[in-house]
């Protein structure tokens, strides 16, 4: 049924278990609402980004060594927060099992934050493919249709045998769907559920809303 299955990531397949405004003060020791809404405008570039814009733009006072040591702290402080969702580990071999089908990533954010996330977590090693919006070879945020049509031509995508999962209807699903894509709007969970067997997946599909899933009852 698919050939290519892509899951957003953050509250998709991971979540953090601290603040952000709290890891952002131990690392800079300022607020976040300090430097707002510089940080927010550097770090939702439309375009390729590292996150380093950011902390220059919020840190002129430091010099280039010290940025780098506070863009190097902050990737990984962020990074060893995060943890994946019961059951992702094992999620795509699963659906790899069940289809057969590539399975990867597309994420929001600055290069460097997000690819330390996945590294980090280690979906680097069971995902197929994983990008994030500021890589230099995507360079645009979701929503954009042109986003979906960019990673059909990257990876081979037929999008009528395209899935993507995502928690946020209007940048993860709608852009899919008029690609041609299916989609389906999760809302991820820890908490006891009943097994899911996969046609009862493939029928959440047409549901119309967003769904609770605990990713280790997919079976």
């Amino acid at each position: 049924m698919f050939k290519t299955i892509v899951f957003d990531l953050d509250m998709t397949l991971c979540y953090p278990t601290e603040r952000f405004d709290d890891v952002f003060n131990t690392v800079f020791s300022t607020t976040l609402e300090s430097v707002m809404p510089t940080w927010m405008e550097k770090v939702s570039i439309d375009g390729a980004c590292t996150g380093i814009e950011a902390i220059e733009s919020c840190f002129p006072e430091c010099n280039n060594k010290e940025r780098e040591a506070l863009f190097t702290a902050f990737a990984q402080r962020w990074a060893d927060v995060q943890t994946l969702y019961q059951g992702v580990h094992s999620l795509p071999d699963r659906l790899r099992e069940q289809y057969p089908c590539r399975v990867g990533i597309m994420t929001n954010g600055p290069s460097v934050f997000q690819h330390s996330v996945i590294e980090a977590l280690g979906l680097n090693k069971t995902f197929d493919f994983w990008y994030s919006s500021g890589d230099a070879t995507i360079a645009m945020r979701k929503p954009n249709k042109a986003l979906i049509k960019l990673l059909e031509q990257k990876e081979g995508i037929d999008p009528a045998s395209a899935l993507f999962i995502g928690d946020t209807l209007e940048k993860d699903i709608a852009p899919a769907l008029a690609c041609g894509w299916s989609g389906l709007h999760v809302n991820p969970t820890d908490s006891k559920t009943d097994p899911m067997s996969f046609s009862a997946f493939e029928k959440l599909m047409d549901a119309g809303r967003r769904v609770s899933v605990n990713w280790s009852q997919l079976s």
